[in-house]
């Protein structure tokens, strides 16, 4: 599996630098940035302000984001796409499912736009991959400053797979 995030943590040392060349070698294409699919606070509504998400995954809205993992899927065959659920910590504290049921609606987005759900995996990570701590986030000083933050944190991410032959 090729972790779109390598790429954007600070310091990339030399084994995350080697993973990341060895996944782009065996999935035989070049490396693609894979934006997220960000949602609504306690919900599994799609965030569709503009602003908030073209500011994160430079796209507008969801349906963009998603047709354009569909386009990755339908121009490779002989790849997958794994689906990751994210939740805030609060979110997760609330309910610990919310993560799986947004991967969940992207799973069945990218089914009704064509992509076979063979070649799609979901994976449940909750708040275990926040982009945000909830330290960071304590540390913010206005109440919009915190809930826009919490709103990074609700998000799903995708990484491409060999599909096994």
């Amino acid at each position: 599996i090729l972790r779109n995030s390598l790429l954007y943590s600070n310091m990339i040392n030399k084994q995350k630098l080697f993973i990341l060349i060895y996944g782009i070698l065996s999935i035989g294409c070049s490396y693609i940035s894979l934006p997220h699919v960000y949602f609504k606070s306690n919900s599994t509504v799609y965030n569709n302000d503009p602003e908030f998400n073209y500011r994160r995954s430079n796209m507008g809205n969801k349906s963009e984001v998603l047709q354009y993992m569909a386009g990755i899927l339908e121009k490779n065959p002989k790849i997958g796409l794994c689906i990751y659920g994210h939740s805030d910590f609060l979110e997760y504290k609330i309910d610990p499912t919310l993560s799986l049921k947004r991967s969940e609606i992207v799973f069945d987005d990218l089914v009704d736009l064509g992509i076979d759900s063979t070649r799609l995996l979901i994976k449940d990570l909750g708040c275990d991959y926040q982009v945000l701590s909830e330290y960071d986030i304590k540390r913010l000083r206005t109440d919009k400053e915190k809930e826009e933050a919490r709103l990074i944190n609700g998000y799903v991410s995708f990484d491409l797979t060999n599909l096994k032959s």
